[in-house]
């Protein structure tokens, strides 16, 4: 796991220290804090390190920073972004190598001019009323049962 840590009493100042510590070692102790319903598997627990040897190989960077004076700050900054691998510039597209699949229009569905809502004691179409048969299909699709009432405008209808 990454570290960073002060070490106030250096010699020749205080120094940030960039360290990788082994989750087993001596020391290092796991307080389970996360009980969250619902959100278990992410499991965000705080980590104690007290005490923890770290060794040499182990240290990753040491920088001379400044709170008062600002000194090393910047190439402590700078530093951190090493990690993050750089992005490759994109490769130029063929001219005539067409488009590529998700580029493709693709048109979205049409609106259907009606609406159809669930009610209390049934369901209630508005808008312009689709065919008989187009009707039936779109009830059934949304779970008309024998008895329900069907409003049509101010026509209401009983389910069979």
């Amino acid at each position: 796991m990454g570290a960073h840590a002060i070490d106030p009493d250096a010699p020749g100042g205080p120094q940030t220290v960039h360290a990788f510590v082994e989750r087993p070692s001596p020391g290092v102790t796991v307080v389970e804090t996360w009980d969250t319903l619902g959100m278990r598997p992410t499991q965000s627990h705080d980590t104690v390190l007290d005490s923890v040897f770290v060794p040499d190989e182990r240290i990753g960077r040491v920088f001379r920073v400044s709170a008062a004076t600002g000194a090393g700050v910047e190439d402590w900054r700078l530093a951190l972004f090493e990690l993050v691998p750089q992005a490759a510039e994109p490769a130029e597209p063929e001219p005539e190598a067409g488009l590529v699949d998700y580029l493709v229009y693709r048109p979205r569905p049409t609106r259907r001019p009606y609406r159809v809502f669930r009610t209390e004691r049934g369901f209630r179409v508005t808008g312009e009323l689709p065919t008989a048969e187009e009707l039936e299909a779109v009830l059934r699709a949304a779970g008309v049962r024998g008895g329900d009432e069907v409003e049509l405008g101010e026509e209401v209808l009983e389910w069979r």
